[in-house]
């Protein structure tokens, strides 16, 4: 057996609590009467509406000029899911709040490098490279 089906087999016994995959495709419940595939996506709802309160609570902050609290919210953001680009671009803009234009610079140019369509990436990174002193990209 191949190391990548083990890994697939080690991970679905974790996600689904079963020993086997073949628990999973004979469609049987966990303890709590659910089918797994319902119990996983209840799971990763669950996540992501924890990611989208995260980062209400970071834009709230950064609205209310506390970009210390602020910075705090986008680095657990940033912890949860390093690649998503919000994360990161609300962790700049906390850090250009604070005045920290280098460490802002490095974190726009992440959210953009992950997401290259975002614009507030790229207006964030401006002011930043503008403000640190380095009006244009390296």
């Amino acid at each position: 057996m191949p190391l990548q089906r083990i890994g697939l087999t080690a991970l679905l016994s974790i996600l689904t609590g079963f020993s086997s995959p073949t628990a999973l495709a004979q469609g049987r419940t966990l303890d709590s009467g659910r089918h797994p595939a319902i119990e996983l996506t209840a799971y990763y709802t669950t996540q992501a509406q924890s990611m989208q309160n995260l980062l209400n609570q970071g834009a709230d902050l950064l609205d209310q000029n506390q970009y210390a609290a602020a910075l705090k919210i986008y680095q657990q953001i940033i912890q949860l899911d390093p690649s998503e680009p919000k994360g990161w671009i609300g962790q700049g803009f906390s850090l250009y709040g604070l005045e920290r234009f280098p460490e802002a610079v490095k974190a726009f140019e992440q959210a953009v490098k992950l997401d290259s369509e975002l614009t507030w990436g790229w207006i964030g990174l401006g002011n930043a490279l503008d403000d640190a002193g380095q009006p244009e990209l390296p």
